[in-house]
């Protein structure tokens, strides 16, 4: 078996590569997780969860969905939906990485007065000129 893993290398890992990468590495490299067994996704989850270490970040100037939800005070489904009709610029990487969203100051003022205006009631409002 493996050399055991040591959690300093999965936080240093997580700053860059995704959990499929970072399994892809590790077992590539012959460790094994604490049972000794050989990692998989939901194991280096778990690590992450556990020990709170955080995924790769999101590129300089973009926002996550919970951080355009907070800024907004719109619920996940209203940024889905603009990500969705385009209203928001979004880049998802890979499947289950966070969406990478750019905001530049024109969509930024038109939310803003749309959920003003509407009380982020009405999803199709920001797409309309305002």
């Amino acid at each position: 078996m493996g050399e055991k893993l040591r959690l300093p290398k999965i936080r240093t890992m997580a700053e860059k590569y995704d959990d499929k990468e970072i399994v892809q590495r590790l077992n590539g490299e012959g460790l094994t997780s604490s049972t000794g067994k050989p990692f998989t996704v939901s194991i280096v989850r778990w690590i992450r969860f556990k020990h709170l270490i955080p995924g790769p970040s999101l590129s300089t100037g973009t926002l996550t969905v919970s951080q355009v939800r907070e800024r907004y005070g719109v619920s996940p489904w209203v940024v889905h939906y603009w990500i969705e009709r385009g209203v928001v610029s979004a880049v998802h990487g890979k499947p289950n990485a966070p969406y990478a969203i750019a905001i530049d100051n024109t969509v930024d003022r038109r939310l803003r007065k749309w959920v003003a205006n509407s009380g982020h009631l009405h999803p199709s409002s920001p797409t309309q000129t305002v």
